[in-house]
């Protein structure tokens, strides 16, 4: 409940505020203060003390907002977002298909007045789990394997635009002190590497960042011709540098990312999106797939969305599903159910890529255009092929 209260703060302020700080504004916090006693109350505790503990919660957030607004305008909190937006700007790999700017530049989203250069990457006392060591302060965790996926996405990252054949700049990040080469480049994969983790850590909600299994992803690219995600991160996503899109461009586009969903414009193509649960955010995805749907249709364009979500009953029930339901473009439908398949778990990047994660029924839409139907048809066969992918172990 108190990972869905916080992400019911933050899908109200991802597209024009501060990604992580509790909101100050009263009618946000009204809001998803609703929308927590609602869910305690769901949960099985009395309307009365749901009401009481959301009020609480919201109180306790807007005076936390209050403090930390005040500490970070003393401590120059306002060149630190100059300089965040600086880079951002700076950013941006195109989409494949060409749906971005592109900037080959090295970017360094946090600057030197926000983080120090003394970043250590070391051996934890978990075999293949590293620590990220910034300040003196160990307090982030990455397994090995995802230390070697985020240098991959970073180095592609810095490619893409290049001329073809252009050799790549590779980053050797021994466990332990020192870095031989290109100190530029390295430098700001540190620290880029550490805003990404504690962007993503004091995010929480390991439950928002559980993703599909590879062989899901095989069998809709290999059936739908799926080539990009619309919900990801540098953390979990499965097809890599520009092929994907995520919640947060100031960190996340030093690794590949497209920007967020509204970032993008989906002329043509296949996509698969497993967005995490929350009313509002599910609410303007629908509005944005039926408005691209029927442009798509109008320029007879081919475009399809794989639609993935938690099938609880919360989530069919909501207005929004009911919508996708009614759908002219919903071309057929799929569900497995909670014990037939696994997730793989949101703290992958600490726990390793093969921890998974179950929790309740899966749903999967197909929505397309009519040109997205005659490229990729959805019948018997591949719907058995998916559930099958699915349930592979």
């Amino acid at each position: 409940c108190f990972e869905k209260w916080h992400f019911a703060l933050l899908s109200r302020r991802l597209r024009n505020s501060d990604h992580l700080l509790p909101t100050v504004c009263r009618e946000d916090s009204e809001h998803a203060a609703q929308f927590l006693a609602s869910e305690l109350n769901a949960a099985g505790i009395g309307q009365k003390s749901s009401s009481t503990l959301a009020e609480w919660a919201k109180k306790r957030a807007i005076k936390a907002a209050e403090a930390l607004s005040k500490r970070l305008s003393r401590k120059g909190g306002k060149i630190m977002k100059a300089q965040t937006k600086r880079a951002i700007s700076g950013l941006g790999p195109s989409h494949h298909c060409g749906e971005a700017n592109v900037n080959s530049n090295i970017i360094d989203p946090v600057g030197d007045a926000a983080l120090s250069d003394a970043v250590t990457i070391a051996p934890s006392e978990k075999p293949g789990v590293l620590e990220v060591v910034t300040a003196g302060i160990s307090c982030l965790r990455l397994h090995l394997f995802h230390l070697d996926k985020l240098q991959d996405l970073f180095i592609d990252n810095q490619s893409l635009g290049k001329p073809k054949g252009a050799k790549k700049r590779r980053l050797d990040v021994p466990a332990g002190d020192g870095l031989p080469g290109d100190g530029c480049v390295e430098t700001a994969f540190r620290r880029a590497l550490v805003v990404l983790l504690l962007r993503y850590q004091a995010l929480g909600g390991g439950g928002f960042q559980c993703a599909l299994p590879s062989a899901v992803f095989e069998c809709l690219e290999q059936n739908w011709g799926v080539e990009c995600e619309c919900f990801a991160s540098p953390l979990n996503c499965h097809f890599g540098c520009g092929r994907y899109y995520s919640a947060f461009p100031d960190t996340d586009r030093a690794f590949g990312s497209c920007g967020t969903f509204e970032d993008g414009s989906f002329i043509r193509g296949s996509y698969q999106m497993n967005p995490p649960f929350s009313p509002d955010l599910y609410d303007s995805i629908v509005t944005r797939l039926e408005e691209l749907l029927v442009k798509a249709d109008d320029c007879h364009e081919e475009l399809s969305f794989i639609l993935v979500i938690g099938a609880t009953e919360t989530a069919m029930q909501h207005s929004s599903m009911r919508r996708v339901v009614g759908s002219q473009y919903l071309r057929s439908r799929l569900t497995v159910r909670v014990q037939d398949h696994v997730y793989i778990s949101g703290q992958q990047h600490i726990q390793g890529k093969d921890a998974t994660f179950r929790a309740c029924d899966t749903g999967i839409f197909f929505l397309q255009s009519q040109k997205g139907l005659t490229r990729w048809p959805v019948n018997k066969s591949n719907i058995s092929a998916l559930k099958k992918s699915f349930e592979r172990k």
